[in-house]
């Protein structure tokens, strides 16, 4: 981005700047923390009861399907230094 479309009226610091801050982007940062909590919430629970579900049906195949469930959860940690040297 050059100086001069920096400098331009638009990107300026006002005093409304701030009071634009806390009118438009709290309440949007807000509502999209408190949706992220109720989706993890409800995901963790589907995740437990079809745990539950496959284990009332055959314990062995449950074992044998949800072996996976630790290696993905693996996975970003084993990608994170790569992703983040990018």
């Amino acid at each position: 981005m050059s100086i001069s479309v920096l400098a331009r009226e638009d990107y300026s610091s006002e005093k409304g700047d701030i009071l634009n801050i806390y009118t438009n982007d709290i309440p949007i940062i807000s509502s999209l923390v408190s949706k992220s909590k109720k989706d993890g919430i409800e995901q963790g629970m589907i995740l437990f009861i079809t745990i539950m579900i496959l284990l009332m049906i055959d314990v062995r195949i449950a074992l044998i399907s949800l072996i996976g469930i630790p290696f993905y959860l693996m996975l970003p940690l084993c990608f994170r230094q790569k992703i983040a040297d990018q």
